[in-house]
């Protein structure tokens, strides 16, 4: 990891508001000047957390997060400004009906890029995660997935937030297949994000209800402050992009 060094050129993130249209409000990094920072102080601890959908359209992307994760764990701080060694948890919830957790609170990239292992062979099965069903329609369930993700009561002083879907998800009370129900509502789950001040960057579709546009007229969760947007189209197959993604949030998290 690296000390946080905030230059002109380096792309800084923000969040558009909504403009009256349908767009949930967050953007893809770009070329902007230097900004102020949202964060009062630098933070000593962070958790970062995954909630992937590792249905089989999602792998080959997924690897290539998978393989560039050490660029993530290099650009965040080695030290906040008070000379103190940054702390940093890894957390991976895989989702598609259903949500798992993967490897616990890890502290290594190792161990994260293990549980990435796990999580995207897992979802090439083709079965659900937890109960031996198939996963049977296109629609996932992100909200089980992140909620998941919000039970370990984040606690750090900076919580970002990674999800990478390419699919609709559904609230409760919907029932997937295989009787499998969705126990989250969107609000809620928005909520909670909101109250631990999180992060969330999502990788994802140009228009997906929830994360690049409202979800039954409600803000999208990238809406939050610090939150980014990144179309899987401009990834897809682009290691080094994905590596400069990761890196660009690594190195704005301190601040952003």
């Amino acid at each position: 990891m690296r000390a946080l060094v905030l230059m002109s050129s380096l792309a800084f993130l923000l969040v558009a508001a909504s403009c009256g249209d349908d767009t949930g409000g967050g953007i893809s990094l770009a070329d902007e000047p230097t900004r102020e920072c949202i964060r009062p102080e630098e933070p000593h601890t962070y958790e970062v957390f995954f909630v992937i959908d590792v249905s089989g359209s999602m792998a080959p992307f997924l690897r290539d997060v998978r393989s560039e994760l050490v660029a993530l764990a290099d650009n965040l701080p080695e030290t906040d400004a008070e000379g103190r060694r940054v702390r940093v948890d890894y957390y991976l919830v895989a989702f598609v009906n259903d949500a798992k957790t993967y490897g616990g609170r890890m502290t290594s990239i190792v161990a994260l890029q293990s549980a990435f292992d796990e999580a995207i062979a897992d979802g090439l099965t083709n079965y659900n995660l937890t109960v031996r069903t198939f996963n049977a329609e296109e629609e996932e369930n992100l909200l089980d997935g992140l909620s998941m993700a919000l039970d370990t009561n984040p606690s750090a002083e900076a919580k970002l937030f990674f999800i990478a879907a390419d699919a609709d998800f559904f609230e409760a009370p919907a029932v997937l297949s295989e009787n499998i129900p969705v126990k989250s509502k969107y609000a809620e789950v928005k909520d909670r994000l909101a109250a631990i001040d999180a992060r969330v960057h999502a990788f994802t579709e140009a228009s997906l209800d929830g994360l690049t546009r409202t979800y039954h007229r409600q803000p999208a969760l990238t809406t939050l402050p610090g939150s980014t947007v990144h179309r899987l189209d401009d990834l897809r197959g682009a290691r080094e992009k994905v590596r400069l993604t990761l890196a660009d949030i690594a190195a704005a998290a301190a601040c952003n």
